[in-house]
């Protein structure tokens, strides 16, 4: 396999001449820009560059495997992986709640700041943002990779804390289920 340095990598920043870094690994992503499920738009910025942090927070390593043969390169010289083919990144490593995703549109503008303030979006929708993503990471998160590698569908337990938390009616509106209020173990996200 072949060995570059980060710099070398950093020539190939175009459309044409399109390689990037994930987790040490060396890819050639030029033809495959035509065909990524995501589109050329959210590779160009990462042409050139290291985007294993984006690349782990959209994929499982899985999806490495899949185009080795065809796409990679080589390693960068001097380096080794911290996620090894046949695992996902350790849960540790998930986003926080704070977490900000600077995928591009992956995050409303008003979240990811810039000076840029909505008419239509204020505290309540910050809160319910933020509970949501507490209730996620409490009760998803820890059994979301065990759940997606052995092909089962989220445990009991999971809808029924995301019921208790309200997302589920959030999900199809309150107007729709009146009785949702009357319940007192159930509170919808933010109030």
């Amino acid at each position: 396999m072949s060995e570059f340095t980060v710099e070398e990598v950093a020539k190939h920043n175009t459309p044409e001449d399109c390689w990037l870094i994930v987790d040490s690994t060396v890819w050639d992503l030029s033809k495959f820009l035509k065909v990524h499920p995501g589109g050329r738009g959210v590779l160009l910025p990462f042409a050139g560059k290291d985007a294993t942090e984006v690349f782990y927070s959209l994929h499982k390593a899985d999806v490495l495997d899949k185009y080795r043969s065809k796409l990679c390169k080589g390693s960068i010289a001097g380096s080794s992986q911290k996620f090894s083919q046949k695992q996902p990144p350790p849960s540790q490593d998930m986003p926080s709640i704070e977490y900000r995703s600077e995928v591009p549109f992956a995050e409303p503008s008003w979240i990811r700041g810039g000076g840029w303030k909505s008419p239509y979006h204020d505290e309540s929708h910050a809160a319910f943002r933020d509970s949501v993503r507490a209730l996620l990471h409490e009760h998803v998160v820890p059994t979301m990779a065990e759940d997606e590698d052995s092909g089962t569908v989220p445990r009991l337990e999971t809808y029924q804390a995301m019921g208790r938390g309200g997302l589920l009616a959030s999900r199809i509106g309150v107007s729709c289920m009146p009785m949702i209020a009357e319940v007192a173990d159930i509170k919808l996200p933010s109030g």
